[in-house]
Protein backbone atom coordinates (compact mmCIF):
# COMPACT_ATOMS: atom_id res chain seq x y z
CA UNK A 1 0.00 0.00 0.00
CA UNK A 2 1.07 3.81 -0.90
CA UNK A 3 1.56 5.50 2.29
CA UNK A 4 1.70 8.67 0.27
CA UNK A 5 -1.69 7.85 -1.25
CA UNK A 6 -3.16 7.59 2.00
CA UNK A 7 -1.75 10.52 3.06
CA UNK A 8 -3.12 12.68 0.23
CA UNK A 9 -6.37 10.83 0.96
CA UNK A 10 -6.53 11.80 4.66
CA UNK A 11 -5.92 15.46 3.44
CA UNK A 12 -8.60 15.49 1.39
CA UNK A 13 -10.64 13.68 3.91
CA UNK A 14 -9.41 16.29 6.65
CA UNK A 15 -10.37 19.22 3.93
CA UNK A 16 -13.99 17.62 3.38
CA UNK A 17 -14.67 17.61 6.89
CA UNK A 18 -13.87 21.14 7.38
CA UNK A 19 -16.76 21.73 4.01
CA UNK A 20 -18.79 19.79 6.05
CA UNK A 21 -18.58 21.90 9.03
CA UNK A 22 -19.66 25.07 6.90
CA UNK A 23 -22.48 23.39 5.11
CA UNK A 24 -23.91 22.49 8.67
CA UNK A 25 -23.28 25.98 9.81
CA UNK A 26 -24.86 27.69 6.88
CA UNK A 27 -28.27 25.13 6.29
CA UNK A 28 -31.24 26.24 8.21
CA UNK A 29 -33.48 23.29 7.57
CA UNK A 30 -33.35 20.34 10.58
CA UNK A 31 -33.43 17.63 7.53
CA UNK A 32 -30.60 19.27 5.77
CA UNK A 33 -28.46 19.68 9.05
CA UNK A 34 -29.20 16.07 9.74
CA UNK A 35 -28.04 14.74 6.22
CA UNK A 36 -24.99 16.86 6.15
CA UNK A 37 -23.93 15.51 9.96
CA UNK A 38 -24.33 12.17 8.59
CA UNK A 39 -21.85 12.64 5.62
CA UNK A 40 -19.50 14.33 8.51
CA UNK A 41 -19.82 11.29 10.71
CA UNK A 42 -19.02 9.31 7.77
CA UNK A 43 -16.11 11.64 6.61
CA UNK A 44 -14.84 11.14 10.87
CA UNK A 45 -14.71 7.69 10.43
CA UNK A 46 -13.10 7.64 6.91
CA UNK A 47 -10.25 9.82 8.60
CA UNK A 48 -9.93 7.54 11.48
CA UNK A 49 -9.33 4.29 8.95
CA UNK A 50 -6.66 6.34 6.88
CA UNK A 51 -5.08 7.19 10.10
CA UNK A 52 -4.92 3.81 11.15
CA UNK A 53 -4.02 1.91 7.90
CA UNK A 54 -0.75 4.86 7.41
CA UNK A 55 -0.08 3.69 11.40
CA UNK A 56 0.16 0.63 10.26
CA UNK A 57 2.42 1.25 7.70
CA UNK A 58 4.44 3.40 9.29
CA UNK A 59 4.54 2.82 13.13
CA UNK A 60 5.26 5.50 15.26
CA UNK A 61 4.40 8.16 13.45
Amino acid sequence: MDVTTLREALIDELMALNQYEEYIDSVEGKEAKECLRSIYNQKKRQVVELFQAIERIEPGL
